[in-house]
């Protein structure tokens, strides 16, 4: 139960960080998050979009592709997918 609620918490944590500009906190929860539970999709998300945003796009792509395996009808990750795909 403990480690259950570790991963909520962290990728709670990564979100409200997130909202207020503090993405390196941000991104440190999220990470936090997906050890914690590596099956775990918001995180994996969430973090996906912030790397886009900061361009490291490699990171990005293989975090949106881990969604796109568990959920491959997410359209958020397919988005994401595609606008990191055409900045290359």
């Amino acid at each position: 139960m403990a480690v259950r609620a570790q991963h909520f918490a962290h990728h709670y944590l990564g979100t409200i960080y997130e909202h207020q500009g503090e993405l390196e906190t941000a991104d440190f929860h999220y990470r936090a998050s997906l050890s914690v539970n590596t099956a775990f999709v918001p995180p994996a998300l969430e973090l996906g979009e912030l790397l886009l945003r900061r361009g490291e796009l490699r990171e990005a792509e293989n975090l949106v592709l881990r969604v796109l395996k568990a959920e491959p009808e997410n359209e958020r990750a397919q988005q994401y997918l595609a606008m990191i795909r055409g900045q290359r």
